[in-house]
């Protein structure tokens, strides 16, 4: 693996970019660091799902490609307007209560009924889902309102391939997770300077931050969003670590794979249906991985699939995160960017070593040894009821 990494030591590595919601700025803080620590780690290609998606997309902004730490400049952005939009909500809903007991002045009575009638219409939706009578219920923020909040960058500058991942809510089955299709996958080329990402199942081209809004939208929060003839929602509703599209067709084109992935493994959990779906394809990736190994220590071969000749790194944060999904703080987002930053600073400095000859400080990041201690989940996965809210052909 490091006569790999010595022979291609021109080509560049590849990024994957897991979704995660307000710990995406973590990964920006990772991102930022790789960009900032040479040639072995600036890539040729990024594949995002959901908050993935966005700092990919980000990454191609001019200011961020001359300074990379320009990238938490969009988080903090972002935070101060989910804040604004809080403060606004929660004063309207002051008002609203002002009205009806001093104006209005509707008894406790009347004001329970509204709350019991609201009550009843979700549990009707919910029930009409669950019925398959409706094909999804709606989101509650139009993705034009989301798009709003999320920063859009403010020029493309060329660079490195980023691929998006969504989810195409039109399909009639739960995609499979090593699908052999380009339906529901977008793509901004190398050398754009506009902000326009090409459909790889129709080459039609549409907005590219329309497209990584579209895989940052939370399923039963945000409205899909109609693209290029189908209905998008969240991209980790079909890939949230979006490796298996790359491996699985081998797009890698560069020395190695590295997987940034904001929780720890062992974290992952095996009944939610989407943490599973990471962990059963990291599981098979690890086992090929090893397999190959085996194979060309004995000196049987040395081809075989993209995803067994590859190297394949994950960097994870070392210390839990406080963010999770929806923890829009500014100075949170800053100390773990900062973090972020840090921890990608000495993933580059080993990976110098390791392509130098020291394996040892590689050893952690090496996904064989990541997954040594996880077993693919067993038993059918479950279907909670925000699925139902997706898709109920799902």
């Amino acid at each position: 693996m490091r006569d790999k990494l010595r022979r291609e030591h021109s080509a560049a590595p590849v990024f994957c970019i897991q979704g995660g919601g307000a710990r995406g700025a973590w990964e920006a803080g990772v991102l930022a660091g790789l960009l900032k620590s040479g040639k072995i780690t600036t890539p040729c290609a990024i594949w995002g799902t959901s908050a993935g998606a966005l700092n990919a997309l980000w990454s191609r902004d001019p200011s961020v490609q001359k300074e990379p730490l320009k990238l938490l400049d969009y988080w903090t952005t972002m935070a101060s307007r989910f804040i604004c939009l809080g403060i606004l909500l929660i004063s309207c809903i002051l008002m609203i209560v002002w009205c009806i007991f001093y104006v209005f002045h509707l008894s406790l009575i009347i004001i329970f009924a509204v709350v019991i009638f609201l009550f009843s219409l979700i549990s009707i939706l919910c029930l009409l889902c669950l019925c398959k009578i409706l094909k999804r219920l709606p989101g509650i923020l139009p993705s034009s309102f989301v798009r709003l909040i999320i920063p859009r960058p403010k020029g493309i500058a060329p660079g490195w391939f980023v691929y998006t991942c969504v989810a195409n809510v039109d399909s009639q089955s739960w995609p499979e997770q090593w699908e052999d299709t380009n339906d529901g996958w977008f793509f901004l080329k190398n050398d754009s300077s506009a902000c326009s990402s090409e459909n790889l199942h129709t080459g039609e081209m549409v907005d590219a931050f329309d497209v990584a809004v579209a895989s940052a939208s939370i399923p039963g929060l945000v409205r899909p969003t109609r693209l290029s003839g189908m209905t998008l929602l969240d991209g980790g509703l079909v890939a949230n670590l979006p490796a298996g599209f790359i491996l699985t067709n081998g797009a890698t084109g560069g020395a190695y794979v590295l997987c940034i992935v904001p929780r720890a493994v062992e974290d992952l959990s095996h009944s939610d249906p989407i943490d599973r779906r990471t962990l059963d394809f990291l599981v098979h990736l690890k086992d090929e991985q090893e397999k190959h190994r085996s194979s060309s220590n004995d000196g049987s071969h040395n081809t075989g699939p993209a995803h067994a000749l590859i190297p394949i790194f994950i960097i994870s944060p070392k210390k839990k995160l406080k963010s999770g999904l929806c923890k829009f703080w500014c100075p949170l987002l800053r100390r773990e960017f900062k973090q972020g930053n840090e921890e990608a600073i000495m993933f580059s400095n080993a990976l110098k070593k390791f392509a130098a000859g020291n394996m040892s400080l590689m050893q952690e990041y090496l996904l064989e040894n990541v997954m040594r201690s996880c077993e693919a989940p067993t038993g059918v996965s479950r279907k909670p009821l925000w699925l139902k809210w997706v898709n109920t052909r799902w």
